[in-house]
């Protein structure tokens, strides 16, 4: 056996691994295109224009309910034939041809024909088109199609519309009705529905005088409905062609003759309710389109054709609230069951209390008026010390009309910012204009907000007054919104808590103060850490000058061991200073500046201050931080200043316990989508239980040296970022004091 040698026997084993795997990938894609199933294709042929509401409706419901319900992939072609608008020959054989050539060789698994002009194409050309496949023809009766004309491909079904229910509705509703007028158009699907209201309506003509309006023009048949007789109804099936051959949408038809009309027009189908009917036995095209995908997936699962039937009929007893209210049909005279659309809050429902409160007090005040006219004079007075108090309030009211930008302020409000009645003009520039500029923007989207979102008015702001300086104000107000739910109008009051300000600033800072406090004090207990921390440096300088003189003094010094003592002289410089920085952080009393923080790095910044202590202590000091943590959101020195205080207080603990176990642990965690949580974890004496209830209020401490101020202190830093404190018992021994802080907003995105 030879074997391959240079460049020829190289690329022979290249070529052969290439062939080993396209074809390991190719078998790998065809056993995964086997794991799919291989979906069905469904084409529905609507007779009608695409965009029309009914047909839009149906195929809307049809897709959406083959979509959720189908075990295996429904593929939906819809095709608009738009037969209704041209039923011409000429135009039929072009439809047939562009069937032919999107379909004649895209395989179709079930064709439905929803119409019956897509019923007659079906049964002329079904077969050249799409050759024996199951077929569904959905029209509005069977007079014209008998099983004979049926292939055995084919089933029928009707779309189970029931006139007769509302030309019963009709006499029930309006009991006094003489002439029943029911309007329809010229196409095909127009003679249908007329064809299957004369056959339903048939039972009534003793009853009312019933006559078909489907021989007119729009205009004409508009002039008709407007000039009525008396005591006439109107009964709407549907209009896709007048008798001048003008195309309308049945939808669009219905409006206008409901607003021409001097009678209530009832109707057929779902879609016309709020568009002018009052209602009737509608059927709904949303339940139509669920019971065509019913049938569908029956055929796609092999059902016989000769079995399946709709299961269900699509109506439903619907008014619309307007058109009763407009007609004066009393709606307890509805059949039971009815659903009552748009209907507006009625005032009596929601407010009878207050109606009733408010009728009653009318009552007791006409009765005093009438009987007791002697107090008419007494009742005066009362009004004037009303109005007085009223001017005499401390609140200052406000009204504005939102499209005209007019704001009219009360009297005691222009006093407030220290202007006459006549001074301050009643516009809303001039309230902008005296805003302060840092509270312009949040004021005016807090009220832009409460127009569009509706959440509450109350905001606080600062105005600029007559004499230049700039006080608090709250205010507060309420919106109007019109029926279109755009505000028009808002009124409200406004306060002046300008001291009420001042005390929170005040009270700010006494609590900065106390914080500054309980820091120094802290110092006095790491006093032995930090000397030992800054000894540390010190001590190495010292030997590296002491090193540096040495080597100087030799009559030739080796300049480059003088260079590296120097270089460690800045070094042990540094770690003082920084020392020192660390120092100078904690101990600075500044307002509070929150910025976005490493967790970890604060924390083992405290614990290399308290290192020292710990070590003297003979305690086991453990850090548990997670392997990421994200950044929060606070002021360092006070978050540092809270880790100080549980620490320092764990080492007491531990110091009280005796010397059996001596250990503290730090923890970090993310426990929570938007907060990180600290804990400090001692094997100290622990809590007693009636302890735990006050050990977070000021001036409760457990040690005989204590002030009670440190976690009292800490709670309120805690809060104050938002997060919460708390103190558990462990299992065996000691406490763990835990406290959360929110994460910074970036790292949550």
């Amino acid at each position: 056996m030879t074997r391959s040698t240079g460049p020829l026997g190289f690329f022979k084993k290249v070529f052969t691994v290439f062939i080993l795997l396209t074809l390991f990938f190719t078998a790998a894609a065809f056993s995964s295109a086997a794991e799919k199933p291989i979906p069905k294709r469904v084409l529905a042929i609507f007779v009608f224009k695409k965009g029309m509401p009914g047909p839009y409706r149906l195929e809307e419901s049809l897709r959406a309910a083959l979509a959720s319900d189908s075990s295996y992939p429904i593929e939906l072609d819809v095709e608009y034939a738009d037969q209704s608008r041209f039923p011409e020959k000429a135009y039929l054989e072009k439809i047939i041809d562009l069937y032919r050539y999107k379909y004649g060789k895209r395989k179709v698994d079930l064709v439905l024909a929803i119409g019956d002009e897509s019923m007659d194409l079906m049964l002329e050309y079904g077969e050249t088109l799409f050759g024996d496949i199951p077929t569904v023809l959905i029209t509005t009766d069977r007079k014209n199609l008998p099983r004979s004309r049926l292939k055995p491909n084919m089933v029928s079904l009707v779309y189970g519309f029931d006139f007769r229910k509302t030309g019963a509705l009709i006499q029930e509703l309006l009991p006094e009705t003489k002439r029943l007028f029911v309007v329809s158009g010229a196409s095909l699907t127009d003679q249908k529905f007329k064809s299957l209201a004369v056959e339903a309506l048939g039972e009534f003509n003793g009853r009312f005088t019933i006559r078909y309006l489907d021989n007119f023009s729009l205009e004409d048949l508009l002039l008709k409905v407007a000039k009525l007789p008396e005591h006439s109804a109107i009964f709407y099936l549907t209009l896709f062609r007048d008798a001048n051959g003008q195309s309308f949408v049945p939808r669009d038809i219905v409006t206008e003759i409901s607003e021409k009309a001097n009678a209530p027009t009832f109707g057929i189908m779902d879609l016309y309710l709020g568009h002018g009917i009052v209602g009737g036995n509608l059927l709904s095209a949303g339940r139509q389109g669920k019971r065509c995908a019913e049938i569908v997936e029956k055929i796609l699962k092999g059902e016989p054709l000769a079995n399946l039937e709709f299961p269900e009929k699509g109506n439903q007893m619907m008014f619309d609230w307007r058109q009763l209210k407009r007609w004066s049909i009393d709606e307890d005279t509805l059949p039971a069951g009815s659903i009552v659309r748009y209907r507006e809050p009625s005032l009596w429902v929601d407010h009878k209390p207050e109606i009733v409160a408010i009728m009653a007090f009318l009552v007791m005040e006409t009765f005093f008026i009438i009987m007791l006219w002697i107090q008419v004079i007494k009742r005066r007075q009362s009004e004037e010390r009303y109005a007085l108090a009223a001017r005499g309030s401390t609140d200052g009211l406000w009204d504005s009309h939102i499209l005209s930008g007019d704001l009219f302020f009360s009297d005691r409000f222009k006093e407030l910012i220290g202007y006459s009645p006549n001074e301050f003009p009643n516009r809303f520039n001039s309230f902008r204009d005296h805003l302060h500029p840092e509270d312009r923007d949040a004021t005016l989207k807090a009220i832009e907000r409460h127009h569009q979102e509706r959440v509450p008015y109350d905001v606080e702001y600062r105005l600029r007054t007559k004499q230049g300086e700039y006080r608090w104000f709250r205010s507060r107000g309420q919106a109007i919104w019109d029926k279109h739910g755009k505000a028009f109008r808002m009124a409200g009051s406004i306060q002046d808590i300008h001291e009420h300000k001042e005390m929170e600033k005040k009270s700010q800072s006494l609590r900065d103060e106390l914080n500054h406090m309980s820091r120094v004090l802290s110092m006095g207990e790491i006093a032995a850490s930090l000397a030992h921390e800054i000894n540390q440096p010190l001590t190495a300088i010292r030997s590296y000058a002491q090193a540096a003189q040495r080597l100087l003094a030799r009559d030739t010094p080796d300049l480059h061991e003088v260079d590296k003592i120097l270089a460690g002289i800045v070094t042990g410089n540094r770690r003082a200073e920084a020392v020192i920085q660390r120092i100078r952080k904690l101990m600075k009393n500044e307002q509070s500046e929150r910025s976005p923080m490493d967790v970890k790095q604060f924390i083992k910044e405290v614990v290399n201050l308290l290192r020292r202590n710990v070590e003297k202590h003979k305690i086991s000091l453990r850090l548990d931080l997670d392997a990421e943590l994200p950044q929060v959101f606070g002021d360092r020195v006070q978050l540092q200043q809270v880790v100080l205080n549980l620490i320092l207080n764990g080492l007491e603990a531990i110091n009280a316990g005796g010397d059996s176990l001596r250990k503290l642990v730090v923890r970090a965690s993310k426990d929570a989508v938007d907060v990180v949580t600290i804990s400090v974890q001692d094997s100290g004496i622990g809590i007693h239980k009636e302890n735990k209830d006050r050990i977070f209020d000021a001036f409760f401490s457990t040690k005989s040296r204590g002030m009670g101020m440190g976690l009292s202190i800490s709670r309120s830093i805690i809060e104050e970022h938002g997060g919460r404190m708390w103190v558990t018992s462990n299992p065996t021994r000691g406490a763990t004091f835990s406290f959360t802080v929110p994460i910074h907003k970036e790292a949550l995105r």
